[in-house]
């Protein structure tokens, strides 16, 4: 006797997640400078900051989404270089969500 089964796979598309793609970690920055965070999933505003030490700062708040089929990007230009240093770089969407930090070098 012959016994067969049936497996359903759904594949879901995950929009809780948000990255920067530009900068790369452990680049040198010269400014102005353009970051770029990108998501699966559209948000209404993502916060731009930059970390040194326990102090964080805001560069800014990306309210365009562009939408690129596919995923989303959030784009803002950081001006004001900060003093010469090592600094992390991360994203907060308006629901919550914080991107991984990444680290920039100022010259």
């Amino acid at each position: 006797s012959e016994t067969s089964s049936s497996i359903n796979i759904q594949t879901v598309v995950l929009n809780n997640q948000i990255n920067i793609i530009q900068p790369a970690s452990n680049q040198n920055m010269s400014y102005p400078a353009t970051i770029i965070a990108s998501s699966p999933g559209a948000f209404d505003a993502v916060t731009f900051y930059y970390q040194s030490g326990n102090v964080i700062k805001t560069i800014g708040t990306s309210t365009d989404t562009i939408d690129l089929g596919d995923h989303y990007e959030y784009k803002i230009k950081w001006s004001l270089a900060p003093k010469a240093g090592f600094y992390k770089l991360f994203v907060k969407t308006n629901t919550g969500l914080t991107s991984p930090k990444i680290t920039v070098i100022a010259p």
